[in-house]
């Protein structure tokens, strides 16, 4: 199974929060978070065994900000 790690955040209140996973071509692959989230730190996992290997991107909104980060996804 080819987990791959994908965030690792800390939050201070309550928030509302989505992480997607795109391809190079902008399209949803996966959403790992889509709702609000309590306080606290919070570890994101991909699951991407089904996934080819290549470069990918993980979108994550919070609290009115937007965060964007490349993820090489080897063999």
């Amino acid at each position: 199974m080819a987990a791959v790690s994908i965030a690792r955040a800390t939050s201070t209140a309550l928030a509302r929060v989505r992480i997607v996973v795109l391809d190079v071509q902008g399209r949803t692959i996966a959403t790992l978070v889509d709702g609000e989230r309590p306080a606290g730190r919070h570890d994101v996992r991909w699951e991407a065994a089904a996934e080819p290997a290549g470069v990918y991107f993980v979108r994550l909104e919070a609290e009115g900000r937007r965060f964007v980060r490349r993820l090489a996804r080897p063999h």
